[in-house]
């Protein structure tokens, strides 16, 4: 026990500060009254934290000195041992401090100018971020509204300190989303970063929400940026799919490809009709041919059968890069599941020539790997010549012993490959496929 300058009687561990707190004992001041001045003194001492802890704990100390060692603690960064102490006090006490103490966090933390960001305020934000948890409600609703209203006041500034705004946004939820929502337009340099973070914590309201407000904020802008039709994709809303639809629809090249990117990030089935009105616009061309191929992005992305059915739908086109972008699409898109309607659905009229098989369609689907086998061994037996062309070659290159067998089935097909050297068939592709196959064992 020993005697501080003030008089006091304080147990004080000999050990050196950060191996103490952690394994701290409640402390003792003797009786003796802690004042706002010697709670002052002990903030600048090596060995006042311990003190401070002890006048929070002490059922003898006020009300007001026991909050204000509290606050002391934050100001410290000590927030573990703030809340182990305010854990270690009675039910009762714990309410009655952290009503004061949040009075007077709150104060600090919202200061005299709305648009001010000081290192005291981040303390305070921190601080109170800290000890949230130990509120009851409505309390804790109450340091929560007013901590995230805070930080969206100046967002950038005011994520520094111990705790980001992004931390205290995914930690509070969906109330920090609905305020989100209010704000997301005011700067439209921080919508992607708002869009995100409602995508992930907001519920369809507070989507919808925001929507509203990144709608009019595109309307407000002239033109539209790129980031906020980004926003617009991103925050995961049908108002927002509805009105990117509108853009992608009619107007500047860049506004119209921008929408469309914007609208594969939510690539919801409200979207297909659109997307496969554009993909089908066969008046864009030269530069305006980028829309196009943003179009048929959409499709892939959208996991919907009716998705499948528009892409497919366009192998049909005159325009040999239309249907290799389909091929792309549904491989890249719906993967093995959708091998069997795309290659039953190539078009067996058309010509084929050997080395765009090869680039624009078998070495896609060789990227599938084992999950593209099942399907291929199918369409050994199609009635389409070009799906039975298109299996032989690729299980040539990913295929098993098992499938030596529907290969040497097909080595007599006498099917013609039109435009192909040497008098080249079906047949003999498949022959040449069996010695491929036999020579990997």
């Amino acid at each position: 026990m020993k005697s501080n300058s003030s008089g006091c009687s304080v147990r004080v561990p000999t050990a050196r500060r950060f191996i103490w707190i952690a394994a701290l004992v409640p402390l003792v001041l003797g009786g003796c009254e802690v004042t706002s001045e010697k709670l002052a003194r002990w903030k600048q001492s090596d060995k006042g934290a311990a003190k401070i802890r002890a006048a929070l704990r002490d059922t003898s100390q006020k009300l007001a000195i026991r909050a204000e060692a509290a606050e002391a603690l934050g100001e410290m960064s000590l927030f573990d041992p703030l809340a182990e102490d305010l854990k270690a006090v009675s039910e009762q006490d714990r309410k009655q401090i952290m009503d004061e103490l949040s009075k007077r966090l709150l104060a600090q933390m919202k200061g005299s100018n709305p648009k001010s960001t000081s290192k005291v305020q981040l303390q305070a934000k921190d601080t109170l971020f800290s000890v949230r948890g130990l509120a009851e409600d409505p309390l804790r609703r109450t340091i929560d509204d007013e901590v995230v209203r805070w930080i969206l006041g100046d967002w950038g500034n005011r994520s520094s300190g111990e705790h980001s705004a992004d931390k205290v946004a995914k930690t509070i939820g969906g109330r920090a989303a609905a305020l989100i929502a209010e704000q997301i337009g005011g700067d439209p340099a921080l919508a992607v970063i708002f869009a995100v973070l409602l995508r992930e914590l907001g519920d369809q309201g507070a989507r919808d929400t925001a929507a509203d407000r990144l709608v009019e904020l595109a309307k407000r802008q002239s033109p539209t940026t790129e980031q906020t039709f980004l926003a617009l994709g991103k925050v995961g809303s049908l108002k927002a799919l509805a009105y990117l639809g509108q853009v992608a629809g009619k107007g500047a090249i860049d506004q119209r490809v921008w929408a469309l990117q914007a609208m594969a990030h939510y690539p919801h089935a409200s979207a297909i009709p659109i997307a496969k009105a554009i993909a089908g616009d066969t008046s864009l061309k030269d530069d305006s041919a980028r829309i196009r191929d943003e179009a048929f992005t959409v499709l892939e992305k959208i996991d919907d059968p009716q998705s499948l059915d528009a892409l497919v739908g366009f192998l049909s086109s005159k325009e040999e890069k239309v249907r290799y972008r389909v091929v792309e699409a549904v491989v890249e898109g719906f993967k093995a599941k959708g091998l069997t309607k795309l290659l039953e659905s190539l078009p067996p009229g058309y010509t084929y020539k050997k080395e765009d098989l090869k680039d624009y369609i078998e070495d896609d689907i060789v990227k599938l790997g084992a999950s593209a086998l099942p399907p291929l061994r199918q369409a050994l037996a199609s009635k389409s010549w070009v799906a039975r062309l298109v299996a032989v070659h690729v299980l040539a290159q990913i295929g098993t012993s098992e499938d030596l067998a529907g290969l040497q089935k097909l080595t007599s097909d006498s099917t013609k490959l039109r435009g192909w050297e040497g008098g080249a068939t079906l047949g003999s592709e498949a022959t040449a496929a069996v010695e491929k196959l036999k020579s990997r064992k």
